[in-house]
Parts: structure tokens; sequence; C-alpha cells
């Protein structure tokens, strides 16, 4: 299993235009944390046998923290040069909590990437459908697809926003 349904990454980037607006949030929407793993920029080469290793350790990371209810979608990135190796989105009781899970991926604690997680308002029920069919087909094959990702910034002229607090 490479990744879990992608396609939730088309309503994330959705979504991302509206977080932070200044009415309050929709009523079908949900707090949830983005983790970008990013290279690690004193990754070193380490041999094949030992990438594939800390590669198989994030995988079954991945698996448990599904299993757990934890994480609600991932996939890797494509980009060249690779600024952004991959992406969770979790569901946690708060930032500091996210963060310490993502903190234990072993491609972290390995130091072949480093984590960025920021709080994210997105559609209610995000990996909802894809639990279930996995839960009504637990040998079924994953499939990979690729989808567009557009990260939406403020700039300095935009309004001021209310963020969630760190331990919401």
């Amino acid at each position: 299993m490479k990744t879990f349904a992608a396609l939730v990454l088309v309503a994330a980037a959705a979504s991302a235009a509206t977080h932070g607006a200044a009415e309050p949030p929709a009523a079908d929407s949900e707090l949830r944390y983005v983790v970008f793993l990013r290279p690690d920029p004193d990754r070193k080469t380490i041999p094949l046998e030992e990438r594939q290793r800390i590669q198989d350790a994030h995988m079954a990371n991945i698996k448990m923290l599904a299993s757990e209810g934890v994480l609600v979608a991932a996939g890797p990135m494509e980009d060249t040069p690779t600024a952004i190796s991959g992406i969770f989105i979790f569901k946690a009781e708060s930032l500091s909590e996210a963060r310490t899970i993502a903190a234990r991926d072993p491609t972290v604690v390995g130091r072949r990437n480093t984590v960025d997680v920021h709080p994210w308002r997105g559609p209610a029920g995000i990996g909802t459908s894809y639990f279930r069919w996995k839960k009504e087909n637990p040998q079924g094959q994953d499939v990979m697809a690729s989808h567009a990702f557009c990260l939406i910034r403020r700039g300095p002229a935009s309004p001021a926003v209310t963020q969630p607090d760190d331990d919401a």
C-alpha cells in the first residue's frame, strides 16, 4: 500500500481557500492537521538496505495510524526537486499532539525527513468512505493516483485571521 485515497487532497486544496474566512466554520467541516514531510537538509546518503528498512517501517507506521483512526489520508508528493516528500492528514486532539505523532514517523526518526504541521479545517468525513471500503475489503488493493494539490498562502495585504489555538 503506497497511499490512502489521494483524492482527498483535491478536496483539501478546494477548501484551503476558505480556511480562516471571517465567518464561522461551516457545520460540515472538521479541524484536522496537515503534516508535510520535507527532506531533512542534513540527510546523509545511506545504503539501499537501510533506506528500504526505513521505508518499510514508515509504511507500517502509516497502516498502524490508519487502523487507530488517527491517519485520515496520506500520500507522496512528486515535485522535482523535492520540497515536500509526502503529506499526512491527522485526526488529533491538538496541534502539539499532531506534531508528536508526526515526529514518531520512522522517516523523521531516521533523519530522512522533517515535519511541518498545520491546523486545517477541511470537509467533514474525509476518509470515511475509504475506511468503510477497507473494513469491508481488508485484502483490497489500494490504488495510487496523482492529483493536483495547491497551497494558498496569505500575503501581507490579507486581512487578519484568528487561527485555532495551539492546543485547541
